[in-house]
């Protein structure tokens, strides 16, 4: 890489160094985490805090690596190594315009007019302005719950050998469970598994319209970042959760080639910390030429030690802010799991509606490129709703009796739902019989659940029944703002953005998926990577 990032220490870490001999900030002390100072802030009993994170990047690991090209090149070589042993390629997806009902409802609540197509910048049918961007929410299975107990690469000693209620099926301590998989000390050697995973974040597997085309273009013009960004990292959003290696490999790798800027948000008890290695937790990578950091909220749930991370970001091109989320809800079945994902989807939306009223009051505007369109865009934006894009691995199923997790996000009517309005944008209520979100054995133990998914709100409903719940002061809750410039509000333009879903990556079919199913040579992660494309149009008041 061109230059080592330097990481300063984070207020309530200590330097230390790993078992390994490479830098690490730990904290163990629960009032620093996440930037809270109240102790007694929650009334909740909570675990132990034991937070570790890469001080540095990983040098080895990451040099010789100059361009995009490079990475492209890294992670074929892996494929390679990997196909002598069994067939590596991922999995063929393709992008999927959402059914006709399914944007016949979204058109209505929204104003909007037909689907565009997936260019960047098209026109409806009266020509009017609209913008489209993807999203992927993938939780991409931590090295530390997925690696041999025997690895040489452990970081730390290990305080606990797992167990629990899954103990029964699979030696906790042992590749995850995760030992019906071929050639477990190659295909989850996270050396190489990382380098799939971002393969998939690149876009692999994904079949796209020119894309020979479009490859021929960049290797003629390989340091064009732009070129680079729209072939293998079509995804101008992503949400990641079970992520332990964001600072010393995603990150450095994400944002030097890839244009992207982004957040993480540890766990404060992982259990990887508990078998010897780093902390994982939830991130949210955006591309920084798409859209611009306004404002960051993160914190720990009152009930359990899961995290979410909320992010509201400005759409450069059109001026519409957008509220964006990613989280990591409690795992495990049974009716007190459930209870407590419920109240932390619950608590998620109350912290995103509070991120949506400082948004409306607020109405920041930053200034744009291009003099002629600036001010247009941002008197668009503040008529418009907020949109709410809500990401994660909620651990529940989506149908079921009563408030459940999922229904208290979205629900059948709108007295069931937190957030009137809120939908998927998979069908999940029912569910098709071929979606699914993770497929695992572990052990004697093989399940077959959606669990993953993206919910979306136009933001228009805000504005119609009101979204104050006031500011939410939950335990370990952190607020980082952007200074930008501020401005009055305007009524004097008549014309509004549209927010609409119009296209999801579909799922492999059954019969393509190996008999071990995930993960395995053909897949990095135990769970299958979600996308979507929405798209903003300009549409009359």
């Amino acid at each position: 890489m061109k230059k080592t990032p330097h990481f300063n220490i984070p207020s309530g870490y200590r330097l230390a160094k790993d078992n390994l001999g490479n830098r690490a900030f730990v904290c163990d002390d629960e009032s620093h985490h996440l930037g809270s100072t109240d102790k007694q802030s929650s009334p909740h009993k909570t675990a132990p805090v034991c937070i570790r994170i890469q001080a540095q990047p990983d040098k080895p690991t990451l040099s010789g690596l100059t361009t995009a090209n490079d990475v492209y090149q890294r992670i074929q070589e892996v494929i390679e190594l990997q196909n002598k042993h069994r067939l590596s390629s991922l999995y063929k997806r393709r992008w999927r315009r959402r059914m006709k009902d399914d944007d016949d409802v979204n058109r209505k609540e929204s104003g909007g007019g037909e689907t565009g197509n997936n260019s960047s910048c098209d026109g409806g049918e009266e020509s009017r302005p609209s913008w489209s961007f993807a999203v992927a929410q993938f939780n991409a299975l931590a090295e530390g719950l997925s690696s041999s107990s025997a690895s040489s690469s452990m970081p730390f000693s290990p305080t606990s050998k797992g167990g629990g209620e899954d103990s029964k099926f699979f030696p906790s301590d042992e590749y995850g469970g995760f030992t019906s998989v071929p050639n477990p000390e190659i295909c989850l050697n996270f050396d190489l598994r990382r380098w799939r995973i971002l393969e998939v974040l690149l876009g692999g597997g994904i079949v796209v319209e020119n894309v020979e085309k479009n490859i021929a273009k960049q290797q003629q013009n390989p340091s064009s970042l732009s070129m680079a960004s729209s072939i293998l990292s079509p995804f101008d959003i992503v949400a990641m959760e079970e992520i332990d290696h964001y600072h010393n490999f995603f990150q450095p790798i994400l944002s030097e080639f890839f244009g992207y800027d982004s957040f993480f948000t540890p766990k404060p008890s992982s259990p990887s910390t508990k078998l010897g290695w780093y902390s994982d937790g939830c991130a949210l990578f955006y591309k920084k030429n798409v859209f611009e950091f306004v404002l960051k909220k993160e914190g720990v749930y009152d009930v359990g030690t899961q995290v979410y991370l909320i992010v509201a970001l400005r759409h450069r091109e059109s001026g519409q802010v957008l509220v964006t989320a990613s989280t990591h809800l409690k795992a495990k079945e049974g009716e007190l799991n459930e209870r407590i994902r419920t109240a932390q989807a619950v608590q998620l939306c109350e912290m995103v509606c509070a991120v949506v009223d400082k948004m409306k009051k607020e109405r920041n505007v930053v200034k744009h490129d291009g003099e002629s369109s600036g001010k247009e865009n941002e008197q668009r934006s503040r008529q418009s709703g907020i949109p709410v894009i809500i990401m994660g691995d909620f651990n529940a199923e989506p149908v079921g009796e009563g408030r459940t997790c999922v229904q208290s996000v979205v629900g059948k009517s709108h007295s069931s739902s937190f957030l009137p309005g809120m939908r998927s944008a998979y069908k999940t209520d029912p569910p098709p019989d071929a979606l699914f979100t993770t497929w695992k054995t572990r052990g004697v133990k093989t399940v077959r659940r959606i669990i993953d998914y993206i919910f979306y709100h136009n933001g228009h409903a805000f504005d119609q029944a009101g979204c104050s719940h006031g500011e939410n002061t939950a335990r370990g809750t952190s607020v980082e703002e952007n200074a930008v410039d501020k401005t009055k509000e305007s009524s004097n333009d008549a014309e509004s953005l549209a927010f609409q879903c119009t296209h999801t990556l579909d799922l492999p079919k059954d019969h393509e998926v190996d008999t071990e199913r995930l993960p395995g040579f053909r897949y990095p992660s135990d769970h299958m990577m979600i996308a979507a494309r929405f798209k903003l149009e300009k549409v009359q008041s």
